[in-house]
């Protein structure tokens, strides 16, 4: 009998890792867009107020970011301190790597009057693709967890 129950539950459990792994692709998207919107805002607040050198804001930032864009803010710090070549470390982000190494490569290379306009510009720009990531791990990626899930379990039903 237990081993009867065994395979739906096995079946179930796969689907919903399968699911899951969908899942985390919108949650990661929508994290790394939602950490560049409030490194925007952090640029803004330091060109119109504090005026901290640029890898001491990065380092700051980094520590209270969430961890997917924690890593692109390393990457990003090695940039600029070392002469390390920039690399985009979200993978899921593969549509939008061109407009990502544009902000990153002229983050501090303009005057600041310059500086700010652009910044408000990628801030409008970043806010409308973290909408949008937001939308789709709400729709997308519900609907891949729910039916992998779902798929699953009728995998595991027909194997009874």
């Amino acid at each position: 009998m237990s081993g009867l129950l065994l395979k739906p539950v096995v079946a179930t459990a796969a689907g919903f890792f399968v699911g899951k792994y969908f899942y985390s692709t919108y949650k990661n998207r929508r994290l790394y867009y939602l950490g560049m919107v409030d490194f925007i805002a952090a640029l803004t607040n330091n060109l119109s107020f504090r005026q901290e050198k640029l890898p001491v804001l990065v380092r700051e930032f980094s520590v209270g970011t969430n961890s997917v864009f924690k890593s692109q803010l390393d990457a990003f710090s090695a940039y600029i301190s070392e002469g390390k070549p920039f690399t985009v470390t979200c993978k899921h982000v593969k549509n939008d790597i061109a407009a990502i190494e544009n902000f990153f490569k002229n983050v501090g290379t303009v005057d600041l009057f310059t500086q700010k306009e652009a910044l408000n510009a990628y801030k409008s720009d970043f806010t409308d693709k973290f909408k949008k990531s937001e939308e789709d791990l709400k729709n997308k990626g519900m609907a891949y967890l729910k039916l992998s899930t779902l798929a699953g379990l009728a995998a595991g039903i027909l194997l009874l």
